[in-house]
Parts: C-alpha cells; structure tokens; sequence
C-alpha cells in the first residue's frame, strides 16, 4: 500500500447545498458541519460532534435523501486539489468548502487511475476499512458559479462551462462506497492506495 497521508477534515451535508430554481439555482455551504467522528456504513455516512449526531444527506436514512443508488454515499478530497482550486479561482476556496466528507492531506493531484484498486483507512484502533467503487464527483453549475463568484441569477457563459471541466476531472473530488460492519474514523486516521 502506498500512503498518502492523514485525515484532516470530516463533514457532512446536513440538507442540500444548492438553493433555488434554474438560472438562481444557487450553492450555500451553510449546510456543511464538522464532526469529531465519522461513521462509515452500507447507507453512507453518519456525523458525530460533541454528543450529537448528524446524518448526512447522502446517507440513504436521511429524510431528504439525495442518494442516488450507492454512487455518491461517501465523497473525499486532497489539500493538494484546494492548493489548485485556489490558485485557479481565489481565497474563498478554504478546505472543505467543496463538500467532501473526508479531506485527506496530500499535496499533489491525484487522479481517478489513481483510485482504480480504492482506497484503504487505517484507524487509530488498528482497524483497516476499504473504500471501493471510486468515481469523479462531477460537479453542478451552481458549485461552478460560486467558484467564479459569478453574480447570481445572471445567465451562465463559457467561464462557467470551463470551470465545470476543470472541477470534473476529480478536481472537486470523488464519491466511494464502504462495505463492511459500521466503523469510525476521525482525524489522524492515515489513508493508504489500496493495492
């Protein structure tokens, strides 16, 4: 296995991040909290901070459910991508703001061929999860837009459809899927390339 570093980050969507309808359609981070803990499970994933419990929006439990089969039940980053987000698109983009719920420390640009054999968490408690079934978090217009902070409501032009493929090559991120008996990670936990 080959390390790529730390976790640094664990979130999760409360409710959807996109607000409105059509062109106003709009991204709004506001949703997002960091948790202490994650819990990995076949449903996706559950938060934990200070006592309280937060079930992600992705997770196929939550009321408003945006889970789409098993496809985006879990979704990670690398710091190495918000260091070329931010230089592309301006100091707005701080770790986390694109959602993921895991945000690993890796400075270089990894690639979905990267991720083909999935990815393995060693826990502080020794335990060694596997996530499988990667795939690019494709990102939205409205994702897009905040990215550029282009004004809302107005019409999308050609910088929003190139930020679209820039931000789709895994820039933004990727989805997995955990399969195994509940487990939690926090912060600290090191994540390997799966061989």
């Amino acid at each position: 296995m080959i390390l790529l570093g730390p976790i640094v980050n664990l979130q999760v969507q409360t409710v959807s991040l996109k607000i409105g309808e059509g062109v106003k359609q709009r991204f709004d981070n506001s949703g997002l909290q960091v948790v202490d803990q994650l819990e990995l499970n076949d449903g996706g994933v559950r938060g934990f901070a200070t006592g309280v419990e937060y079930a992600d929006v992705h997770h196929r439990d939550h009321p408003q459910s945006k889970l789409r089969g098993t496809l985006n039940s879990i979704s990670i980053g690398f710091t190495g991508h918000y260091d070329r987000m931010r230089t592309q698109f301006g100091e707005h983009f701080t770790p986390g703001v694109a959602a993921e719920n895991i945000l690993i420390d890796y400075p270089d640009r990894v690639h979905l061929a990267d991720l083909s054999n999935g990815l393995i968490i060693e826990t502080g408690d020794g335990q060694s999860l596997r996530l499988s079934e990667v795939l690019v978090a494709e990102p939205c217009s409205p994702f897009s837009r905040w990215a550029l902070q282009f004004p809302d409501g107005e019409k999308p032009d050609i910088r929003v459809t190139q930020t679209l493929q820039f931000l789709g090559t895994g820039m933004r991120g990727f989805y997995c899927r955990y399969i195994g008996m509940p487990a939690r990670i926090q912060a600290g936990d090191r994540v390997y390339l799966a061989d």
